[in-house]
């Protein structure tokens, strides 16, 4: 939960090197994607939310996402993918949430992506399904290494 860890290495962070990426998906004419985790879950606090599932701010959360893809897409034909890692798993530890809660909160999520047929635009995964079945062994040793030592 460290900033250092949380904002990732200093180099991918650069405008250059999110240009470049940018640049070599538009010259394959392949759709802009960005990555970031989101959606853990509903984190309690009785000010801002009144249960464990997903919700009316999750719902505008993803309308927005569909509505700038959309905007994206008018001028970039190929328009842009985001592609969302929810990361209730990744921090069910440190926040101590039972997996059901997680599960049905990611269950609710999915039933809102549907409802506004986002899927061309957004695709949900969970964080630690990525890091475990999608990158390399390579990969996720550095990244457990990296974590180990922040």
């Amino acid at each position: 939960m460290t900033r250092r860890y949380r904002a990732g290495r200093k180099e991918e962070r650069e405008p250059d090197s999110i240009y470049k990426k940018v640049q070599e998906r538009t010259k394959k004419a392949l759709p802009i994607r960005l990555t970031f985790s989101l959606f853990p879950c509903k984190i309690p606090n009785l000010l801002k939310s009144g249960g464990e599932l997903a919700d009316l701010g999750d719902l505008a959360s993803l309308a927005r996402m569909k509505e700038i893809a959309l905007a994206v897409k008018k001028v970039y034909q190929p328009g842009l993918q985001l592609v969302i890692l929810q990361d209730g798993y990744r921090f069910k530890n440190i926040l101590n949430f039972p997996d059901f809660i997680i599960d049905e909160y990611q269950k609710t999520l999915l039933s809102f992506h549907k409802l506004l047929k986002a899927e061309e635009f957004i695709v949900l995964e969970d964080y630690t399904e990525v890091l475990n079945n999608k990158i390399s062994p390579k990969k996720l040793k550095e990244k457990k290494a990296l974590f180990k030592k922040i």
